[in-house]
């Protein structure tokens, strides 16, 4: 796996050499951005303005990308573990001087924006905040792990049923209750277990700005899933998919 060379290295202060680089987040949105659009766009087109559609087709592409994030969270745990444990050692959690945005606002060459190591930093600057993501032990890696391994084919698989009918309506809405019931109730889990044990899990020195990155980076986790279950039941119980469409 290549590894990210100090030029690229988030938090370590180096300037990058190579001429085309960009924030990496700009690649990121200029593909998540017209995704979205384009398929509310073509939903509105086909159904007529659908506010329960719409809310699925914005979370689902962002669950399908965080599912990408946490296999490579998963396969790459071992990369992630040294190179936290190697900001500890080097007092980069302690020392504001040393301390960058994170790796999405990192200006990055575009030849490094397709390297698993770089994008293992989402956790690895998640460990600010919960340095339970460097160990492959815990709760939250355990069941982000998981996450993206359960979550990514039938995320898939609504939001091609937001346009068509691929199974059944009573098929379609047990998955979507199901799937969306697992990543709330792991979000939910993970707010308990974090909050709990947030003193000696955060590296930020400002633990309620710490506790505030991480109640709002995982809301999201229970809002569309708490709709999404809603419209499962809804299509079992009906048997159509009319709310949806």
């Amino acid at each position: 796996i290549f590894e990210l060379s100090d030029s690229v290295k988030p938090g370590f202060g180096s300037i990058v050499t190579e001429k085309e680089r960009m924030l990496a987040v700009i690649p990121l949105s200029l593909v998540i951005g017209p995704l979205m659009g384009g398929l509310g766009y073509a939903h509105i087109m086909q159904f007529g303005v659908n506010w329960f559609a719409l809310s699925q087709i914005f979370f689902l592409p962002v669950n399908i990308l965080v599912c990408i994030w946490e296999l490579i969270l998963c396969y790459n745990i071992k990369f992630i573990n040294q190179t936290h444990h190697a900001r500890v050692k080097k007092g980069f959690y302690k020392d504001p001087a040393k301390q960058t945005p994170i790796v999405l606002f990192v200006d990055a060459p575009l030849s490094k924006l397709l390297s698993v190591d770089f994008w293992s930093y989402i956790w690895i600057d998640y460990c600010r905040y919960d340095s339970a993501y460097a160990e492959s032990h815990t709760f939250g890696f355990n069941i982000d792990a998981g996450n993206g391994h359960s979550t990514l084919i039938p995320c898939l698989l609504l939001l091609a049923s937001l346009y068509t009918d691929i199974f059944s309506p009573k098929i379609i809405g047990m998955i979507g209750l199901v799937c969306h019931y697992q990543m709330m109730y792991g979000a939910l889990v993970y707010y308990f277990s974090y909050f709990f044990n947030s003193e000696r899990r955060s590296y930020n020195v400002h633990r309620w700005h710490g506790m505030g990155i991480v109640l709002f980076a995982n809301c999201f986790w229970v809002f569309f899933p708490l709709v999404g279950i809603c419209i499962g039941v809804s299509q079992i119980m009906t048997e159509s998919t009319a709310n949806i469409h």
